[in-house]
């Protein structure tokens, strides 16, 4: 069974909003703790007042982490990641068709397509590999 992953941004505005997003939350959850800190004590136990982040340094955290995404998307690291999941679901697939007994001629074309897409995956899998060995034995 595959599980439910959450999409990841990608693009410079799914980070931006992503930054706003966790700045709210950061907010929230300040404003949460005070409000059971200060129930029942006196106004010299209460903390500083929170200070937001600026829509500067929102837009700076969302482009250092976008900056991040994409040098990190397009190494061979990543790459290899990218094609072990693939690897991975189009083995879950098979799998599935399998599971199915393959009782109809579409069961057994859809079984070979994703063996055949497993193959694609598991040679982007070596050829990624082989750069990261390249760079680490340099």
């Amino acid at each position: 069974m595959s599980e439910q992953r959450t999409k990841l941004p990608s693009t410079f505005d799914e980070f931006l909003a992503d930054e706003r997003a966790k700045e709210a939350n950061r907010l929230a959850g300040w404003k949460y703790r005070e409000g059971l800190r200060s129930a029942g004590v006196s106004w010299s136990g209460m903390d500083t007042p929170y200070v937001a982040a600026t829509d500067a340094q929102i837009h700076a955290a969302a482009l250092r982490r976008w900056e991040h995404h994409t040098m990190f998307a397009a190494s061979p690291a990543a790459q290899f990641l990218s094609a072990l999941s693939r690897l991975q679901n189009a083995a879950e697939s098979a799998r599935a068709c399998y599971a199915r007994g393959f009782g109809e001629r579409l069961e057994v074309l859809a079984a070979s397509e994703a063996v055949e897409d497993a193959a694609n995956a598991l040679n982007d899998a070596l050829d990624a590999l082989k750069v990261i060995a390249e760079e680490h034995l340099a």
